[in-house]
């Protein structure tokens, strides 16, 4: 019994030591991250609410953070060499896309959106690893201003028809309260296929939904005629780029 004792009490032992141990890095990263969002967001209230390590490839950290002021949940990348986060992208993108599911008003569900992210998260170039930054004092944007959006996800779409219609939908409304793109993409599901579709509102209403419902029923196709492009064969989601000039 003495025995067992002893190595029960040698266990909870080493069970304590690991616990402290795996407690340091934690205190660390969350200080470094605390000071860092201090100095560069001093007005706003912030709480860590989980983080990751990548241990076996570059051994950054990936820190989830809310902001208690907007109520914005966003990522951070701490490593020895770079903090980066997308906070401003977030919040720019969250009030971007308050303003147009306004202006879609009671049309928003009928066509089936999903969200709408203004901004891609990041920066041009960086391949995944440094977000994108906007100058927080010029939040909130007008929603006039976005000429391009970087995504608008869709519920699945059962049929071609209903597709074009949606996306000729959320066009024409925004179009008629004076918003109007020059790049929009969306993403959606069409049957079991994965589409990220590619136009403006320009085309999209020039078109009409009659030639985007047959757009989308070639899009089974990998011909590449005039400005209408099937990309990525290949890949498990069918990339349509459509423009008239």
């Amino acid at each position: 019994m003495k025995i067992l004792k002893r190595i029960l009490a040698a266990t909870m032992c080493a069970a304590t030591a690991f616990v402290t141990m795996a407690c340091v890095p934690s205190a660390k990263v969350e200080s470094k991250v605390y000071d860092y969002l201090d100095e560069k967001y001093e007005n706003y209230k912030f709480e860590i609410v989980s983080y990751t390590q990548e241990k076996d490839t570059s051994g950054r950290y990936s820190v989830t953070v809310h902001c208690e002021d907007n109520g914005v949940d966003f990522d951070i990348f701490a490593s020895s060499i770079l903090v980066t986060d997308d906070f401003t992208v977030k919040y720019a993108n969250s009030v971007m896309e308050d303003e147009i599911i306004e202006n879609l008003g009671t049309a928003a569900p009928i066509i089936g959106v999903k969200s709408v992210q203004w901004l891609d998260l990041y920066a041009d170039g960086s391949n995944g690893y440094k977000y994108r930054e906007l100058p927080l004092e010029e939040i909130p944007y007008s929603v006039i201003e976005a000429k391009e959006l970087y995504r608008v996800k869709l519920n699945d779409m059962p049929s071609s028809n209903e597709a074009a219609q949606c996306i000729y939908m959320f066009c024409d409304i925004l179009d008629y309260k004076g918003i109007a793109f020059d790049k929009v993409t969306f993403e959606f599901k069409l049957g079991d296929e994965p589409i990220i579709f590619t136009t403006n509102s320009k085309t999209a209403l020039k078109a009409s939904f009659d030639v985007l419902e047959v757009l989308f029923e070639r899009s089974k196709s990998d011909a590449e005629e005039g400005n209408l492009f099937y990309r990525n064969p290949d890949s498990k989601i069918k990339t349509i780029e459509y423009f008239i000039p």
